[in-house]
């Protein structure tokens, strides 16, 4: 009786380790290849150097007339009473301290946008991920860069960026 219980047993674990290795399905992705190469993913970038070329010729301009005035101050430094320069001086001081002010807050707010913009798209990529994982029977997938090494099979990459390319052509920056 008891050859026929270990007997048994040994049967039911073979078949029960086997079905749990046959469920178990894991494949991996490289996340920062989807959103750099995707077509929302470049539309992102490009509206960002756009907006980031555009602030930099403002903010160019806005220093070619500061460095203009410094020049301008400076050179009646021996024409204006000391009082007067003096106020000249904090009044450009302050002038230039605004336009940092200025000048680094834009450039929060246009990480800020482009940060809300790749959130979006990560937004859009997580169904089409849940999607293709329950239809490929996909049990988890993790992401490329937390993988030191893997079979190339196991990449989802190419796939999901197709399906991504389809259902996403554009996500515009606010």
């Amino acid at each position: 009786m008891k050859k026929i219980a270990i007997v048994l047993t040994v049967i039911i674990n073979f078949f029960i380790v086997d079905n749990l290795q046959a469920e178990i399905k894991i494949s991996y992705l490289d996340l920062d290849k989807v959103v750099s190469t995707s077509l929302a993913g470049k539309s992102i970038n490009d509206q960002f150097i756009t907006l980031q070329k555009n602030n930099q010729k403002k903010f160019k301009t806005i220093e070619d007339k500061l460095f203009e005035k410094e020049k301008s101050i400076i050179s009646q430094k021996n024409v204006l009473e000391k009082s007067e320069y003096e106020k000249k001086v904090l009044s450009f001081k302050q002038e230039v301290q605004d336009h940092n002010v200025k000048k680094s807050n834009l450039i929060k707010e246009l990480n800020t946008k482009r940060l809300e913009a790749t959130t979006r798209l990560l937004d859009n990529l997580n169904p089409i991920l849940s999607d293709y994982s329950n239809e490929q029977s996909i049990s988890l997938v993790i992401q490329k860069k937390n993988i030191i090494i893997g079979k190339t099979e196991l990449d989802i990459t190419e796939e999901i960026l197709k399906l991504l390319n389809k259902k996403v052509k554009k996500i515009n920056i606010k």
